[in-house]
């Protein structure tokens, strides 16, 4: 049996850091957004054969919770894959702040008009997985107690929940 959590959130939430940092620590966790090949344009969509095969290769390694993270405009339209959703939620200032910030390969959304579009997005994409019933995390902390925080959140959630 394994667990498919999704983790997603607004540009610059934290996403590929924590994935990493779960990666570092043991769990087999998969940043989609590294991926340059789901890019195209300022529009990111998720190809539905490449994420079940995705899924089926960890599944045939015997993976017991895969943990995919990223954004995609297509991600609702796939959300049936996961098991459980979790969303990084963070403020549009710290957007904001944190795109300025940015350092290393990951510049998707960076842009003046993608930000200005990611920007005007933030409130409907955080309640659009809200409603979807996604565990909501405080992204704003530093990627060691979101991590935490994600963890014993979703940990809670599959304790309620039957695996795919």
């Amino acid at each position: 049996m394994m667990f498919v959590v999704f983790v997603t959130g607004v540009r610059s939430s934290g996403k590929s850091t924590l994935a990493r940092y779960l990666a570092l620590n043991g769990h087999d966790a998969v940043s989609l957004d590294d991926d340059t090949a789901w890019t195209a344009g300022t529009s990111r969509h998720w190809d539905p054969d490449r994420l079940d095969a995705l899924i089926s290769t960890a599944r045939d390694r015997g993976v017991q919770t895969l943990w995919l993270v990223g954004h995609a405009d297509n991600a609702p339209d796939l959300s049936a894959r996961f098991d459980v959703c979790a969303l990084l939620d963070i403020d549009q200032t710290t957007v904001v702040h944190r795109v300025g910030q940015r350092r290393g390969d990951n510049h998707f959304g960076d842009s003046g008009a993608a930000l200005q579009k990611a920007l005007e997005s933030h409130t409907s994409f955080l309640a659009q997985w809200r409603r979807r019933g996604a565990v909501t995390v405080d992204a704003t902390a530093p990627v060691q107690a979101v991590a935490q925080q994600v963890l014993t959140a979703v940990a809670a959630t599959v304790l309620t929940r039957e695996p795919h």
